[in-house]
């Protein structure tokens, strides 16, 4: 059961869009918390525990690639949804394939997220 939901994106309204879905169609009630880039993550990934993290892959001070390999070291158990509007290569794919949980194309699609977020 998904209990807490950490949210790392440089977009205000991103947060609150993907914090809207998971409460709204997700009907998720659990703690959800969002953070603006990847230093803060990371601090709080080592603070507390959460299930599960989306995460963007164009943040303004770390890569977004690195920043899921470090939530994995510090949070094994921690599912990652890696967003990104951008196009991803094979060599990225592979990377993302060992880390992610989900690579999620931005626009969020609601339907997978709710899906992902059902079966975590």
């Amino acid at each position: 059961m998904i209990k807490r939901i950490l949210i790392a994106d440089n977009e205000p309204l991103s947060c609150f869009l993907i914090s809207q879905a998971l409460e709204c169609v997700c009907d998720f009630h659990g703690e959800i918390k969002t953070v603006r880039n990847g230093k803060d993550a990371i601090k709080e990934i080592s603070r507390c525990t959460y299930t599960l993290c989306f995460l963007d892959m164009n943040l303004p001070d770390l890569y977004g690639m690195d920043i899921m390999k470090q939530i994995k070291k510090i949070s094994p158990e921690t599912n990652i949804v890696l967003m990104t509007a951008g196009n991803v290569t094979d060599d990225m794919n592979r990377t993302i394939e060992g880390y992610a949980s989900l690579l999620a194309s931005k626009p969020i699609d609601l339907f997978q997220i709710k899906t992902f977020v059902k079966q975590t």
